[in-house]
């Protein structure tokens, strides 16, 4: 058997720039990327955690608390990792997050946590009591969705 490493496009095979009958495909073709082997151990164990397996793992939730945030937003935001508890990542500390304006911090953060879902809760005063929810695919920011909060009750 060989690898079936074999790419078909739509085009000549004709010799391109002198390149030859295999040369170089046209623009726009499909190319396929190669994951090349690991240098050492713990390079392998990253890639073996990152490729596909038959049974995910559960994605996790990271709960992030703003520049500012008010008592309510606090209570709900303990609230859900609470209910997300073993799958949830609380950050402690306060955060110059905006995810409406940058998102390499919130990519960043997801990619590192392997997770899927990143709240983010702040107070100002034009939008009192919000709740910013990002939803995360592959490290990348898929939707952002902003709520208030009306009522916190522990």
């Amino acid at each position: 058997m060989f690898p079936f490493f074999f790419l078909f496009w739509s085009g000549s095979l004709a010799s391109q720039n002198g390149m030859g009958y295999w040369g170089n495909p046209p623009i726009g073709a499909f190319i396929m990327l190669r994951v090349g082997k690991p240098k050492n151990a713990r390079s392998k164990r990253a890639l073996e955690k990152r490729e596909s397996k038959e049974f995910e793992h559960a994605k996790t939730a990271i709960f992030v608390k703003g520049t500012k945030t008010s008592e309510k937003v606090n209570m709900a935001l303990s609230e859900l990792a609470l209910l997300k508890k073993p799958d949830a990542v609380a950050f402690n500390k306060r955060n110059d997050v905006l995810p409406f304006e940058d998102a390499s911090s919130i990519e960043f953060w997801g990619q590192k946590n392997d997770a899927s879902l990143f709240v983010v809760g702040s107070s100002q005063k034009k939008r009192p009591d919000n709740l910013c929810w990002v939803r995360l695919f592959d490290g990348q920011v898929l939707d952002i969705l902003e709520m208030g909060v009306l009522h916190a009750t522990a």
